[in-house]
Formats: C-alpha cells, structure tokens, sequence
C-alpha cells in the first residue's frame, strides 16, 4: 500500500482494500518504477486508456449502468494520473523526492 508516496506494509481492511491513492501519489510512484527502468514512456503508454481501450470496456459493460459508472471512474482515474505523471516526469527528479 502508498502511504504518502512511499510503500507502506500494513494490514489493510477491507474498505480501504479497493480505495485508489491520490491521482498524484500514484503518478508520484509510478514515474520512480519508470526511472528506476529506464522508460516514461513505456510507463505512460501503461497508464493511458485508449479511445479504443475504453470503448471495448463500456461496450462490455453495457447494461449494467453500475459497471458502466465504475468504468468511467477508473478512467477518469487514470486520466488524472497520466495527467500528474507528465508533470511529475517533466520535472524529474525533482518533483518525486
């Protein structure tokens, strides 16, 4: 688990099991994984959901109007990430000491 960008290892209950760090957290991990393997850009291809990607999923999930919103949530989620990585990574290393 992330605890203020760094890995914590604690017990973690159920409710908080599921629960997404900060879009800003883990952009902050992420971009230390891809320094520390030589590839932002392998890293942001990883994060980013294609137009494609996200349809193939709605489609998928059509209906059921719960998944359906789940769906969107975590690609507005990771939209939000890439979006934190790529200012992270422009300014790294820097910005995730």
């Amino acid at each position: 688990m992330l605890r203020n960008g760094r890995i914590v290892n604690k017990p973690i209950g159920s409710a908080g099991a599921w629960r997404e760090p900060s879009p800003r957290i883990e952009a902050k991990a992420c971009v230390r994984v891809a320094l520390a393997n030589g590839g932002l850009e392998a890293m942001r291809k990883l994060i980013a959901v294609s137009a494609q990607e996200k349809a193939n999923l709605l489609s998928w999930a059509t209906g059921d109007p719960q998944l359906v919103s789940r769906i969107e949530q975590a690609v507005t989620y990771r939209e939000q990430v890439l979006e934190e990585f790529n200012r992270l990574a422009a300014n790294a290393p820097a910005e995730i000491s």
